[in-house]
């Protein structure tokens, strides 16, 4: 099954702009694990605003209307209002837990630690 991931970025993705930046910034999910699941048919999309973002995931991989936290989800929601697949193939990867349940909450949808996701990688490629 094709999935679609959302991703935050500070704190969940490890890119290149992220160098000479402090670990608090730093995730653990390399852009390239990423770039290799879209080789596969997958889809990833960021919802979050962040000069941290790998240059390849700007434009139409990136979301970012909603700033706060606090509005996070509605990032989420604009993104699958755009895409078309289920939430059954939908994945919320982010490093904060307050962040994952607010997006389970109010979509319905899985949400993975960086960490649980880099676990279950293999059940999400084709």
């Amino acid at each position: 099954m094709k999935r679609i991931l959302y991703c935050f970025v500070d704190g969940t993705l490890l890119t290149k702009e992220m160098d000479n930046e402090s670990d608090y910034v730093k995730g653990i999910i390399k852009t390239d694990s990423l770039l290799r699941l879209e080789e596969q048919g997958h889809q990833v999309v960021m919802v979050s605003p962040s000069p941290y973002l790998d240059k390849r995931y700007r434009d139409d991989h990136w979301v970012k209307d909603f700033e706060s936290n606090d509005q996070r989800h509605l990032n989420v929601k604009k993104s699958m209002e755009i895409h078309s697949f289920t939430k059954e193939q939908t994945i919320y990867i982010d490093d904060s837990e307050e962040l994952r349940k607010q997006v389970k909450e109010s979509l319905q949808i899985k949400t993975l630690s960086p960490e649980e996701f880099l676990l279950e990688v293999e059940s999400i490629k084709v």
